[in-house]
């Protein structure tokens, strides 16, 4: 038997719709009442707003961490980094303490490490120095875009990403200014790269000669 329908949805999101039943836990369906009393809205509006907000928290997600796995992923990595701390010492702070930064890094870097897809592949010498290339230019790329973001983009205007990076921008402030700068100066030079490239094409080419050369031998 279908129960009896509740009085037509008015305000935000009156209209038709259609009827979706379901069963929920005690303890959940008294933290509904509890926030539909406090916003005004009928109970089944309430799920309906807070199922439509669902699926939006997952665009934005997407968005900023690329998606909704990386952004529980990062949970967890900021997780870790909160609970970092050295028994010897009484520092909490790990931006200031340069041991509790060496030790928040590691601790990063194994719990990554736990998620890793298989052994690492073996690169070429002239594949390392691009690889080496590429890990020091995002980290440029990222404080870069941040820094020219503009911290006082009105709300109407720019994208949820433009939003975001703005702000990043103003509640980070002169943070971005330093990270950019000591990243650009861990960068090496245009030509400093070639001049790396270049040696490690020359190895690459006379490792595979010797390899070929081990080979003839009988």
């Amino acid at each position: 038997m279908p129960g009896k329908r509740g009085r037509p949805p008015t305000g935000a999101i009156s209209g038709k719709a259609s009827v979706f039943t379901t069963r929920i836990r005690p303890d959940l369906r008294a933290k509904l009442d509890e926030a539909a009393k406090k916003s005004g809205h009928s109970l089944s509006q309430e799920v309906e707003i807070r199922l439509s907000d669902s699926f939006t928290e997952e665009g934005r997600m997407e968005d900023v961490f690329g998606s909704p796995e990386n952004y529980y992923l990062m949970r967890i990595v900021a997780a870790s980094m909160q609970d970092t701390r050295i028994p010897y010492k009484k520092s909490d702070n790990w931006r200031t303490d340069p041991d509790l930064f060496d030790a928040v890094v590691r601790v990063v870097n194994n719990v990554l490490e736990a998620l890793r897809p298989g052994p690492p592949r073996i690169r070429t010498n002239k594949d390392e120095v691009i690889f080496e290339w590429l890990v020091r230019q995002i980290p440029i790329a990222v404080w870069q875009t941040i820094q020219q973001a503009n911290p006082s983009l009105p709300i109407s205007e720019g994208t949820h990403a433009e939003h975001v990076v703005a702000k990043l921008k103003r509640k980070l402030g002169s943070i971005v200014d330093d990270a950019l700068e000591k990243a650009r100066a861990q960068m090496p030079e245009e030509d400093e790269w070639r001049r790396r490239a270049d040696a490690a094409l020359t190895k690459d080419l006379t490792e595979f000669e010797a390899s070929k050369s081990k080979k003839r031998v009988p």
